[in-house]
């Protein structure tokens, strides 16, 4: 089973940053990787990047945002070039990739606690049963003040991603995956070191709440793409990476 990729003990980005889908975007495309976080924050500031953010929260969201979508140096740039296909690279999709990878209070609601609701049948998300939970967890580490800021953001962060529906009222959600942004999400996990059959059951698998018979047309889709060979069924995911690495991949789609 997959885990190496996947970062453990605390982590305190989720209390500032959230999803910050807009934010995040803007990031993505102005970020310089040849200049020091802290120069992309006074660029950040100037250039508005955030809105009307003060040079303290410019600086904060520039760190997180690098932590978030720069797991090993130079990610960013194939990042940046898969997102050139649109809307077969959808951002709410990427972001909740990402923020599985790299904070570990976001990956136990996003790949522990919803898959669990929605086998056992339930859909809605109560929001004090949601908190009773996350204490059960985390309450070694988190404080009640902060546990319920934290939840709080954790519900907001899946919805922005796409993960949760409603605003008052939450309801799980399953986005469309398109192919492509499960290529970029299986090359990058290999670039950290994870194989293609640690896929299956991982937290990345479990977050995308999708039963194995709808991810097999995926997998099918990479084969006939030549990105793997799929050798799974709906049983068992499978199979093996045709191409070298991350770059390949990206040059195989055409950015």
């Amino acid at each position: 089973m997959s885990g190496s990729c996947y970062r453990e003990g605390h982590y305190g980005a989720l209390m500032k940053a959230s999803a910050r889908l807009s934010e995040a975007r803007e990031f993505i495309a102005l970020y310089d990787e040849n200049a020091t976080v802290a120069e992309n924050a006074l660029a950040a500031q100037a250039g508005r990047w955030y809105g009307n953010a003060s040079p303290a929260v410019c600086r904060e969201l520039t760190r997180f945002f690098h932590d978030r979508f720069v797991p090993v140096p130079g990610h960013l740039a194939s990042l940046r070039r898969f997102m050139k296909l649109g809307e077969e690279a959808p951002l709410p999709v990427l972001n909740h990739f990402y923020m599985l990878l790299r904070d570990p209070y976001y990956r136990w609601a996003a790949s522990d606690w919803l898959p669990a609701r929605m086998e056992a049948g339930l859909v809605d998300i109560p929001r004090n049963g949601f908190e009773d939970e996350a204490k059960k967890v985390f309450s070694d580490v988190l404080g009640p003040t902060t546990m319920t800021r934290y939840c709080r953001n954790m519900l907001t962060a899946l919805r922005d991603n796409g993960y949760l529906s409603g605003k008052a009222s939450k309801s799980i959600a399953s986005p469309a995956v398109p192919a492509a942004a499960l290529g970029f999400m299986l090359y990058t996990l290999k670039e950290l070191g994870d194989g293609f059959n640690e896929f299956d059951e991982s937290p990345l698998f479990r977050a995308l709440l999708k039963p194995r018979e709808l991810m097999v047309p995926l997998f099918q889709e990479g084969e006939r793409r030549r990105w793997w060979e799929f050798t799974g069924d709906r049983t068992k995911l499978r199979g093996s990476f045709t191409l070298t690495c991350l770059n390949d991949f990206l040059t195989e789609v055409g950015v």
